[in-house]
């Protein structure tokens, strides 16, 4: 997503989008964590 105005607005959008990005493969690791632990307890059960 391009904005038109001041540098300092490109930048924070360029850091949200960032943080955006980070903030879904975090998630992903932890889905992956969580699905790795349930099959752990689903193996034990």
């Amino acid at each position: 997503m391009v904005m038109y105005g001041p540098t300092g607005t490109r930048v924070k959008v360029g850091t949200t989008s960032r943080d955006a990005v980070k903030g879904v493969k975090s998630g992903l690791d932890n889905s992956i964590v969580l699905s790795s632990l349930v099959i752990y307890l689903v193996g034990y059960l």
